[in-house]
């Protein structure tokens, strides 16, 4: 997987020199402040939990902006929609055919309105050309929603959803942390790719110590 990210990479930075020559174009390092979008690509589950949690997949999207504090930090904060929550394997107490237990189809989901915001360190050297190394390490504040459990059907679509916001705290502030590069694309455009970890500190039930984990991929398209 580390080779194939080389490779685009190297790839692209040889596309980018060769447009950038033609065109002129100002270093998008330089520019005090640039905005645009976000998107990622993750995988959650909650921290402290039984051994029964799995994680499972989720995707946010964001209005982002990053502003540049000095030649080497900078500030990045984003605005968005985020899934979270956890799989569940249960236990067998049915013992009969067509019930969802024992089958790892319970979800536990939340759906929150994010904020992160991150003091970002960037490289001055090249890894690869016009790519930079960058390494954040921030907070992101949030409010849920909507936040229920769903058993999912697969035999007739028919599924199982509840409510579960009268148990839950509307609030959390976990821990992010980023490793990525960020590229300085053809056209006036900084495309960010970072891998992101989210760590909770507060647990988010009011009966039980559980923590949010969030783990994946996130690209950012600022111009």
């Amino acid at each position: 997987m580390k080779i194939y990210i080389g490779i685009i990479l190297i790839v692209l930075s040889q596309s980018i020199l060769a447009q950038k020559e033609k065109a002129g174009v100002k270093s998008m390092f330089d520019k005090t402040a640039v905005f645009g979008f976000s998107f990622n690509n993750s995988w959650v589950t909650y921290r402290d939990a039984l051994d029964s949690s799995f994680l499972k997949p989720a995707l946010g999207i964001h209005f982002s902006n990053q502003v540049n504090l000095s030649k080497n930090f900078a500030l990045f904060s984003s605005l968005g929609l985020q899934m979270r929550g956890t799989g569940v394997y249960t236990t067998d107490s049915d013992n009969s055919v067509g019930n969802p237990d024992s089958t790892g189809r319970l979800r536990y989901n939340i759906r929150a309105i994010e904020l992160p915001v991150m003091l970002l360190y960037r490289m001055n050297r090249e890894i690869f050309l016009y790519s930079r190394l960058t390494i954040s390490l921030g907070i992101v504040p949030m409010y849920h929603y909507t936040i229920f459990r769903k058993w999912y059907s697969v035999d007739d679509g028919f599924h199982d959803k509840s409510s579960l916001r009268e148990s839950y705290r509307q609030f959390d502030l976990p821990i992010r942390a980023s490793l990525g590069f960020d590229v300085d694309a053809p056209g006036g455009n900084l495309f960010k790719i970072n891998a992101i970890v989210d760590y909770g500190i507060i647990p988010i039930r009011n009966d039980a110590k559980i923590k949010q984990f969030l783990a994946g991929i996130n690209m950012s398209f600022l111009f």
